[in-house]
Order: structure tokens, then C-alpha cells, then sequence
């Protein structure tokens, strides 16, 4: 299983579990026969075993025995999530492949995965172990803070990382420049051997991996009007914000953002997209606040998880909203420069409906800054959770 599946859950009853003063950055967890084993908790499993992460490394030198029952139940586990990923990825392969585009890097990408999949696997750095409570005299946890230290030192591959004290591993994690400071998790999945997932995730974790290889599957939305998400398409946000902020007629706005009172064209998208192969679509959209106070850009994630146009579904979204009194007074230099911009004040004029005052101007300028600086945000985020979740195929 994932340890993102896992997660950081310490329900760790029956067993004692104490937080200690970190005499190294080790959960230190004492058995029956005196065997102690140094690692991370994670959580009790569904059978209500304790489930530790151990390095192999050190289990191969300190608890050998332990290590060769541990391997043998990981071995069977393994087996059978390799054979379920070789399988998925070739089906991957095969629906990447229907628009024949040979030189697509994702696809050379999913072929190496596949003959390494194919050939024998490298030993993981990390085990995943369930240890029988009825076995655990002693459990002694460390502090989130001294957790993340523990996995950053086996991202660095620090030898006898588990013995380390706080005080010992900052300082040494520092002269690598990793990141000691601060509350972001450190993730290890790479580190773990292959775990079987439930097949919605690994759809999930197929469209963000192609949400990052390609924009074919980014779209703009703008009302009834679905636009491919490229430089130009998104560069209509702008002038479709400061149409909107001039308070234009709803018919002129659709005559001149291609909007049409047709049925929602979202779903003929997305099962195009599905026919190529594709399982994965962002969706951005704008919003313009009451009396033009804000602009809300919102991009949401769609995910094929089943048959037909029915078989999308959103899988979450990222929203950013920002005040137009509160973007510079200048912001909008750059926008009232735009040839688009400039061509929609004076389809306004040039249409009777009223002088476009400087007040006004200024005001639609800000909320096109507005709109800049909120599609900016909102990227920036939906990429970072496209990365958190891709399908990592260099293991």
C-alpha cells in the first residue's frame, strides 16, 4: 500500500505509545524477545497490526532474521503490484498510442518503464512491516518534526541515519541543502517497493502524469464556450474579463467571446478526449464579483474512470481570488497596450453603448490585472498537485 494511504495516523492502541525526547530520530519500538526495531510508524493496518517503515539496510545488519520473514511476505506483495502495473501501464501504452504520434516523449517514457518492469527489480530502500501489537512491549514515537527528519535522511542515504541524533542529522542534512526547515512532507514513495492500488487512484495518478506531459487536455471556459487551454486561447481571459467588467449586453459578450445558448459543450470535449486515449482534462473558468470587486479563476480536474461521457468525473479543484482595488494602480499598463484590448473599448464606443470613461477603463483594466494575477495562482497550485500525484515512471 502507498504510504500516502497510510497516512500519519497514530491510533496505536493496545500498546503503549509514548513520545520520548528524541535520543535519535528513530521510532523505537521494543519487542517481546527484546528485539528493538528502529523506524517510522505509520498506522495500524485493517487487521490491526502495527505498520512500521523499516530500511533494509539496517534491518540486513541488526535484525536479520527478522529481515528474511519480513522480505518473503514484501515479496508476494510485490509480485503481484508489479504484475498489476505492468499490466495498466501497457494499457496506457496502447491508448497513448492511438493517435500515432511516435514522437510523443510520454511514450518512450511508459516503454522504458515497461522493460524495466519486464526485467528484475532493484531491491527498495524501504520495507513496509506489520508487526503483531501482541508482540509490542514498548513504543516510543518522535515528534512530526523529528519524523521529517528521519526521511530526509533516507532521501540522503545517511548510513545508521536511525541512530542519529536531532542535533547530529540537522547540520549534516543542511551541508547537502535539503530542506530542514519548514513543515512540507517528505515524501518516500519512490524509496518503497511497489504496492498494489486501487484502480480510481491510479486513474488519478494517470491523467496528472498526462496533464503534465501535453496541454491537450487544458481547457478555458468561458459560459457556454469551451476553449483549448494554449497560449492564445487562455490569453482570452483578459479581454473576456474586461468585456465583462464594461458591463456590456450579454448578447454582445456572447458575439464577441464565441459563446453560443447551446447545450454545455463540456462533455462532447472530454469524450473526445477520451477517444484519443486520454483520462485526464483541466477545466479553468472566471468569475467576475458583484460591482467588479473581484475575479475568482477556478481550475477544476476531471478524471475518466469509466465508460462514456458519463464516466467523468471531478476529481478537485484550485480556486484564487483577488480583490481588483487591491492590484496596483499600473498593473493594467500592459493590458491596455494589447491590440485585443484596445480593438474592445472600441467595439464599445463604436456600438453607441456609451463613452468608455477613464474611471471606467481603469476599473475593467484592474480586473483583467486582477484576472493576470489569480490565473497565475491558480497554475501555479494545480501544477504542484498535478507533480504531488504523477505516476513516477522512472521505478
Amino acid at each position: 500500500m502507498s504510504i500516502r494511504a497510510w497516512g500519519l495516523v497514530w491510533a496505536l492502541a493496545p500498546m503503549a505509545a509514548v513520545w520520548t525526547a528524541p535520543a535519535s530520530v528513530a521510532d523505537r519500538i521494543t519487542l517481546r524477545d527484546g528485539t528493538v526495531v528502529l523506524g517510522q510508524v505509520l498506522a495500524p493496518n485493517e487487521r490491526g497490526k502495527l505498520v512500521v517503515m523499516v530500511r533494509r539496510d539496517w534491518a540486513r545488519r541488526h535484525v536479520p532474521k527478522r529481515l528474511s520473514a519480513w522480505e518473503e511476505v514484501s515479496r508476494r506483495e510485490v509480485e503481484r503490484a508489479r504484475a498489476e502495473r505492468l499490466r495498466r501501464l501497457e494499457a496506457w501504452r496502447r491508448d497513448r498510442g492511438r493517435d500515432g504520434e511516435e514522437t510523443d516523449p510520454l511514450l518512450r517514457r511508459l516503454d522504458t518503464a515497461i522493460e524495466r518492469l519486464r526485467s528484475d527489480p532493484a531491491e527498495s530502500v524501504l520495507l513496509i512491516v506489520a508487526l503483531d501489537p501482541r508482540e509490542v512491549v514498548k513504543l516510543e514515537r518522535q515528534p512530526p518534526e523529528v519524523a521529517r527528519l528521519l526521511r530526509l535522511g533516507w532521501r540522503a542515504g545517511f548510513e545508521d541515519v536511525e541512530t542519529m541524533t536531532p542535533d547530529e542529522l540537522r547540520p549534516a542534512l543542511e551541508g547537502r541543502n535539503l530542506p530542514v526547515r519548514g513543515e512540507a512532507a517528505v515524501a518516500v514513495d519512490d524509496l518503497l517497493p511497489l504496492a498494489p492500488e486501487p484502480e480510481a487512484r491510479w486513474r488519478l495518478r494517470r491523467a496528472a502524469s498526462e496533464l503534465l506531459a501535453d496541454r491537450s487536455g487544458w481547457f478555458v471556459r468561458y459560459g457556454d464556450t469551451i476553449l483549448a487551454d494554449t497560449a492564445e486561447g487562455a490569453a482570452r481571459l483578459d479581454p473576456g474579463a474586461l468585456l465583462g467588467g464594461l458591463g456590456q449586453l450579454r448578447s454582445l459578450v456572447r458575439e464577441l467571446t464565441g459563446e453560443s445558448t447551446t447545450p454545455d459543450p463540456l462533455p462532447a470535449r472530454l469524450q473526445a478526449l477520451a477517444e484519443r486515449g486520454r483520462v485526464g482534462a483541466v477545466v479553468t473558468r472566471l468569475e467576475i464579483g458583484p460591482d467588479l470587486a473581484s475575479v475568482t479563476v477556478t481550475a477544476e480536474m476531471w478524471v475518466h474512470l469509466g465508460p462514456g461521457p458519463e464516466g467523468w468525473r471531478a476529481a478537485g479543484q484550485r480556486s484564487a481570488t483577488v480583490q481588483t482595488d487591491q492590484v496596483a494602480a499600473n498593473a493594467g499598463a500592459a493590458l491596455e497596450a494589447d491590440p485585443r484590448v484596445r480593438s474592445a473599448f472600441q467595439v464599445v464606443e463604436n456600438l453607441g453603448l456609451g463613452q468608455i470613461t477613464p474611471e471606467i477603463k481603469q476599473r475593467a483594466l484592474s480586473v483583467g490585472a486582477a484576472t493576470q494575477q489569480a490565473l497565475s495562482r491558480v497554475r501555479e497550485q494545480a501544477h504542484a498537485d498535478l507533480e504531488a500525484l504523477a505516476v513516477d515512471l522512472e521505478r
